[in-house]
């Protein structure tokens, strides 16, 4: 009975998913609440990343920030790390995955290659 009661106390387990698009969503903060919303926006309409699609496409979601921001991006992607190893470690499972895939990112040039979800 004993262990039944602690096992109902524990916090629910944050999924990967969640824990990125928190580290994005704080990082994208910087830009203020209208500039982090307009960016979201901007990002969906563009390249059909909407924010709760940012851990699916993450890869997309870094090649349209680059795009839109060019060497500004490097600052997101900086803070999107530190916030992520804040919450998960850099151990994590989550951290890693992006973590490479930033640098595999930044090992091809992939500047002009993300198409907008118009064409």
């Amino acid at each position: 009975m004993e262990q039944r009661k602690n096992n109902q106390e524990k916090p629910p387990e944050r999924n990967s998913k969640s824990a990125l698009l928190e580290a994005v969503d704080e990082a994208l903060r910087e830009f203020g609440e209208s500039g982090r919303e307009a960016l979201y926006l901007h990002l969906a309409r563009a390249y059909a990343v909407k924010k709760e699609d940012i851990a699916e496409k993450f890869d997309v979601f870094l090649l349209a920030l680059r795009r839109e921001l060019g060497s500004g991006s490097k600052a997101v992607e900086a803070l999107v790390l530190d916030k992520l190893y804040e919450k998960e470690g850099q151990d994590s499972e989550e951290f890693q995955l992006a973590a490479a895939t930033m640098i595999l990112a930044s090992q091809f040039n992939y500047h002009g290659s993300v198409e907008h979800a118009g064409n």
